[in-house]
């Protein structure tokens, strides 16, 4: 009880050079309050935390939110750069980038050099991921 005795006592006025600092000026700055934007793939990782999804699937879309460019719109891992990250092989990886195809949060554009389709049985080009926010189905 003493300390609640002590919390009472009125200490008197300032010490020399010092003044109690008026209320509005211990407030932030309107301008320090604004919110930044959250990032889209940040957004992109915070729906996919809320959808079942293989393990494997999660670690991609982590990945590919890490490879994602915001001024180009995309990440550009390849599979096999993609498989080698995720210690996985590469149709481990494909089955992966389709799990969250398939769920629609994914679309994979397949791009060799220069922008020219891959050729068949090549999956060591860049390829194009662009991450998609599906609606939900239920409306919520």
């Amino acid at each position: 009880m003493k300390s609640a005795a002590l919390l009472d006592t009125d200490l008197g006025p300032p010490l020399d050079g010092f003044t109690e600092t008026p209320a509005s000026a211990r407030e932030a700055p309107k301008s320090a309050k604004r919110k930044k934007p959250v990032p889209f793939k940040v957004r992109w990782l915070n729906q996919i935390a809320g959808v079942r999804l293989p393990a494997m699937a999660v670690q991609a879309a982590i990945l590919l939110a890490d490879d994602y460019d915001d001024e180009k719109g995309y990440a550009w891992p390849s599979q096999v750069g993609l498989a080698s990250r995720l210690n996985a092989s590469r149709s481990g990886a494909r089955l992966a980038i389709k799990c969250l195809q398939d769920a629609g949060y994914l679309e994979y554009v397949p791009v060799r050099g220069r922008g020219r389709p891959p050729k068949r049985g090549r999956a060591d080009s860049n390829n194009r991921y662009f991450l998609r926010c599906p609606k939900p189905k239920n409306g919520h």
